[in-house]
């Protein structure tokens, strides 16, 4: 048996709680949702949900009824993000992280935290999680030393740094303008062509600070960190895969891109670009149908869509956006619905099988957990999965870099490149690094 205790606290910066935590567990997970309406930060294992191959999250879905059946808690349930949470996520594909740099971190690794701190509407709590209800609930001194305390930024300095792209940019245009031959001949439709760069740095690579500046740059997105021993999995995404809340289903299209202007009259251009561009219309539509199909097909009942997309503006980039939502007609949890979802043609392509096909013989490396599901799950199985994207794994001086792009017939190398970089921008910023 397991027994969470939830404690009232004062509200604690997330990171700074993080910082406190890496040089203590193995197992550490940090995530901030858009404007930071829910954080949650943990750290240790008192019970891991894990698993691989096609079928990983039915078995993760399995394995968390099992252990949920286990958990005692006294917090208010009408609270989704506190009590016993389980925190983690999924590798890309169901092999994808069999080889270095990812593999301890498995291709499906959840964990329920040995403490927890969750800021929600405004509170903070603290959980605790133990292996009975006897065992006394005592806050260790560390953590009563971290808690109403902001994060300190540091001076960290990488040093001489070398940044690796590899595949080179022209053997990367090379791929994209032999892709994009093979897709105007016929299926697939679209592939997401991933790039990698490698960072090595003169020093090692503070994972808080560069958290902590992600989250000041990027406010508007899902930042997230999952720690595993020496490596650390970050990355500051704006896209939900999937959020499931007493049976209402959201979720979204996310895909067709152009940077941002330097000044209002070119940015509002680059919008109406965006929006009359056919390219990135088909882009994005095509992410939309599969994403109803696929929530359709799964059981939910989806509200009628709307008649195009909005344009949503993130710091350096904006993306056509369209909200997919509804209600479940069966028993569902997150797990169910981001294994139906997974991968979205906004990662992978379309139709899936054949997209994953082209990535596996095109891309030449594994993705590991770069664009895989990462979020949380709660005992009556609602909770939050976002795209794990715009994201980096550090490990000491070492950091690797992940970017994609959707290809379609039409795509040009060059604007394909030039996207890719903008998705770099985000982590690199962080780094302090500059192409």
């Amino acid at each position: 048996m397991i027994f969470s205790s939830v404690d009232h606290v004062p509200k604690t910066d997330p990171v700074a709680l993080f910082d406190a935590i890496e040089a203590r567990y193995r197992n550490r997970f940090l995530w901030c949702s858009p404007d930071q309406q829910t954080v949650i930060v943990g750290g240790g294992a008192v019970a891991t949900v894990a698993g691989g191959g096609t079928k990983r999250f039915k078995i993760a879905s399995r394995q968390w009824s099992e252990v949920s059946s286990r958990l005692g808690h006294d917090h208010d349930p009408g609270k989704p993000a506190l009590g016993p949470l389980l925190l983690g996520g999924f590798a890309f594909g169901p092999t994808s992280a069999k080889a270095e740099p990812w593999e301890t971190f498995g291709n499906a690794s959840l964990v329920v935290p040995e403490v927890m701190l969750t800021v929600s509407e405004g509170n903070a709590y603290l959980t605790t999680n133990r292996a009975s209800k006897s065992t006394e609930a005592k806050t260790p001194d560390w953590l009563e030393a971290v808690l109403g305390t902001s994060y300190a930024p540091r001076q960290a300095s990488l040093g001489n740094w070398r940044l690796h792209p590899a595949p080179s940019a022209e053997e990367w245009k090379r791929q994209v303008a032999e892709l994009a031959r093979r897709l105007a001949s016929g299926a697939p439709r679209k592939v997401v062509l991933a790039r990698k760069c490698l960072l090595f740095a003169g020093g090692e690579i503070d994972v808080p600070e560069t958290l902590a500046s992600l989250r000041d740059a990027y406010p508007d997105c899902y930042v997230f960190a999952i720690g595993n021993g020496d490596k650390t999995f970050i990355g500051a995404s704006p896209e939900r895969l999937v959020k499931l809340n007493q049976g209402w289903v959201e979720a979204g299209s996310l895909a067709g891109s152009m940077r941002r202007g330097a000044a209002g009259e070119e940015d509002d251009e680059l919008c109406r670009q965006l929006l009359l561009s056919h390219k990135e219309r088909d882009e994005h539509n095509i992410v939309t149908r599969a994403l109803r199909e696929d929530l359709e097909a799964a059981g939910v009942r989806l509200d009628a869509p709307p008649a195009s997309p909005t344009v949503r503006k993130l710091r350096n980039v904006q993306h056509l956006f369209t909200p997919v939502q509804g209600r479940v007609t069966t028993p569902l949890s997150i797990l169910d619905l981001a294994g139906a979802l997974h991968p979205t043609p906004a990662v992978g392509g379309y139709p899936r099988a054949e997209a994953l096909r082209a990535i596996a013989r095109i891309e030449g490396f594994e993705r590991g957990w770069y664009a895989g599901p990462i979020g949380w799950v709660n005992q009556s199985g609602d909770g939050e999965m976002a795209v794990g994207i715009r994201s980096a794994l550090i490990q000491g001086t070492n950091a690797w870099l992940y970017a994609g792009c959707g290809i379609l017939p039409d795509s040009d190398p060059e604007s394909e490149l030039a996207e890719s970089q903008l998705k770099l921008q985000p982590i690199l910023g962080a780094l302090a690094v500059r192409e």
